[in-house]
């Protein structure tokens, strides 16, 4: 996998495969410090004569100081400077990683089966509607030829019935919205964080390259490597940040909805209604049915 793909809208179909695209592109940014180190380190080694010198490192007093080879102090100078600049780009690649995992532990639930979770509210909500419209065409088919005390049970028992139905009913087609938007929410949340990481991790790239190439090679100019993995990390935040703001809405609408629910005359205390003793005896008694 390389950091320098270009930036697509990614789709993960588990967490799994999302973890393993971060880990992909972070261990994109150690393995492109390993190479340039590697590549530092054998320009040192075969530097030529007075060129470390030169370059403002501590010559010999032998062979070094008579410009035949670099010599063994200012080498050691250069490979300690060397490992002091890939040291703290490590330690920076080891937060930004740190950081990206912290994050991802936001993220991990599965927009698979959220969405099936809300499909499934969706078809008992559909469900529900059905058996609504039911209720309605019976109390319809009740007014039109009953008279007296059933009658009227009837129309009572029905009226708390119907306004049950509906409260759940609106009940799951708010609760199946919303697991549904909490899914595409995960995705892309998902597919920015990887986002950040192709589109600023190519800056990096460029910047680690830059810091021991062969015109800065000796010099380790690590300023603008550090600079751009700050940039990473604080980016990364942000979308932490919009991931906490996402879960925090979505926990308030279903711990609202379902304080009403708990809440509602429709339904008190969350049970389904109970039908009057005396409008449950007269729907019993065939003697109360007036046609």
């Amino acid at each position: 996998m390389s950091v320098v793909a270009p930036v697509g809208h990614l789709l993960f179909h588990t967490p799994d495969e999302w973890v393993a695209v971060l880990d992909g592109l972070c261990e994109d940014f150690t393995t492109a410090l390993d190479r340039a180190v590697t590549e530092a380190t054998r320009k040192i080694e075969e530097s030529g004569p007075g060129t470390l010198e030169a370059l403002g490192f501590v010559a010999g007093p032998t062979l070094g100081a008579l410009g035949l080879v670099a010599s063994d102090q200012a080498k050691e100078e250069a490979r300690a400077r060397l490992a002091a600049a890939a040291r703290s780009i490590t330690e920076d690649l080891d937060r930004l990683r740190a950081k990206v995992f912290d994050e991802a532990d936001g993220l991990m639930g599965d927009p698979a089966r959220l969405k099936r979770a809300s499909e499934r509210l969706e078809d008992a909500k559909s469900d529900l509607d059905i058996l609504l419209s039911a209720v309605r065409r019976s109390s319809t088919q009740v007014d039109r030829y009953w008279r007296g005390q059933a009658e009227r049970a009837f129309a009572s028992a029905t009226g708390f019935q119907v306004a049950a139905v509906a409260r759940y009913v609106e009940w799951l087609s708010t609760a199946s919205t919303t697991l549904s938007s909490v899914a595409e929410s995960i995705k892309l949340l998902w597919s920015a964080l990887v986002d950040v990481l192709r589109e600023l991790g190519t800056g990096l790239l460029r910047d680690i390259a830059s810091a021991f190439d062969v015109g800065n090679v000796f010099s380790f100019e690590i300023g603008p490597a550090l600079s751009t993995l700050a940039t990473i990390i604080d980016a990364v935040a942000d979308v932490g940040r919009l991931v906490r703001d996402a879960a925090a809405r979505a926990e308030t609408t279903m711990t609202t909805q379902w304080e009403v629910m708990d809440s509602s005359p429709e339904v008190p205390g969350g049970r389904w209604p109970l039908v009057d003793d005396l409008d449950l005896h007269d729907l019993s008694d065939p003697s109360r049915w007036s046609l």
